[in-house]
């Protein structure tokens, strides 16, 4: 990995002062602790043991430390949060990741690509088969009726505190899919299931891989 650790500046993360105060990051750690455990798991299920794995859009990092915990070594890329947890951290875009070709053995996306404007999905998905060596991940939420997207795009809004310009670009799995097939990649749903977020929001989610040829 070619990135050091290194202290950054919670004043480039673009948020409000208060939502990065220590007892405010603590707080959120605690909460999403259990929710994070979850995620790293399902990505466990389909990454080669000890991957390299970025994390693209990581947020508090919060995923990346469980990965880490798991054995897998985890690089975290964000334009505006560092990681609370620590380990390599990569300020930059998902539309041009400042990354050599195929450097990565999977590259994450965990629950990011609907927080885009949907015409940039195919740009990124193509940067991201550049960097990966073995597959790119997709967790997202996605839906099989209008009432499912209306329901998500209410509680992923209160979930993340995002009720101005959210995109909302959601897809069905089919969706992605093609998306992933769009840019050059091998897609494959590995499952989509009913579930409940953090123990109360019911969310249909799907696991979609897409594997470098």
């Amino acid at each position: 990995m070619p990135v050091r650790s290194r202290r950054i500046d919670a004043s480039r993360c673009g948020v409000a002062s208060f939502l990065y105060h220590p007892w405010f990051c603590r707080v959120v750690c605690r909460l999403g602790r259990s929710r994070a455990r979850q995620l790293a798991g399902w990505v466990d299920e389909v990454a080669v043991h000890g991957a390299t794995v970025l994390d693209v859009g990581s947020g508090l990092g919060q995923v990346a430390h469980e990965l880490r915990g798991r054995g897998h070594r985890v690089l975290t890329l964000d334009p505006r949060y560092p990681p609370i947890e620590g380990g390599p951290h990569l300020w930059g875009s998902a539309g041009s990741l400042p990354l050599a070709d195929a450097s990565f053995d999977v590259v994450l996306f965990c629950f990011v690509l609907h927080h885009m404007p949907a015409g940039y999905h195919l740009a990124v998905l193509r940067e991201a088969r550049r960097v990966a060596r073995r597959q790119v991940v997709l967790l997202e939420d996605t839906f099989a009726s209008n009432y499912e997207l209306r329901r998500t795009m209410f509680f992923d809004s209160l979930l993340n505190l995002e009720f101005a310009r959210h995109p909302h670009a959601n897809r069905a799995s089919g969706g992605w899919l093609d998306l992933l097939r769009d840019a050059g990649l091998g897609p494959h749903l590995h499952w989509e299931r009913k579930v409940t977020a953090f123990g109360v929001f019911p969310m249909r989610q799907a696991l979609v891989l897409g594997t470098v040829p």
